[in-house]
């Protein structure tokens, strides 16, 4: 086996990579911008990013606020406030795209509470957004299947921004360990 050094993944080092990829790629470049509340969100943080991003020339910019529950208890999504202002110093390419609501498919599975759990392991889930899901299975007793799920092993609840999530128990959250 031969033991090769691993680069190092700096921030800075993505960005000479996006302005490398875009010289070479002549499609569609979109880049996703993630605002969080007093991070990213203020007048300082928001003109130097709107400087490399100018550098790198995406066609366009998609401002998204965290929607799954963080790791960390203090990310907060930027309010209405950092939103519009994201948009006015990012330029006419920059949009809010508003998070995605609604009820899932849980697909075919013999175990709902595994097709739960493989959701959930990919993308916690809001647990009104769960009970919405589990009422579209008429078969289904929807506060059944939330205990099995409880004491299946597989998930755990986790609160973040005043609701509860559902989410693989492999995700890692310290406050709730």
């Amino acid at each position: 086996k031969i033991n090769r050094p691993h680069p190092e993944i700096t921030f800075s080092r993505l960005v000479t990579g996006l302005k490398l990829f875009r010289k070479e790629y002549q499609g569609k470049l979109w880049i996703e911008v993630m605002l969080v509340k007093d991070m990213n969100d203020g007048e300082r943080e928001l003109l130097e990013l709107a400087d490399l991003l100018a550098a790198i020339h995406p066609d366009e910019i998609h401002i998204l606020q965290p929607t799954r529950p963080p790791v960390e208890p203090w990310v907060q999504p930027a309010d209405k406030e950092g939103l519009l202002l994201a948009q006015k110093i990012l330029g006419s390419s920059a949009r809010v795209i508003a998070p995605v609501t609604g009820t899932f498919d849980l697909g075919i599975h013999e175990n709902i509470t595994d097709a739960i759990v493989d959701i959930i392991t990919r993308h916690p889930m809001k647990e009104i957004e769960l009970i919405e899901t589990l009422q579209h299975y008429p078969q289904v007793d929807v506060k059944e299947t939330l205990r099995l799920l409880t004491e299946s092993g597989k998930a755990q609840v986790v609160e973040r921004y005043g609701e509860k999530y559902w989410s693989a128990l492999s995700g890692y959250y310290p406050e709730n360990s």
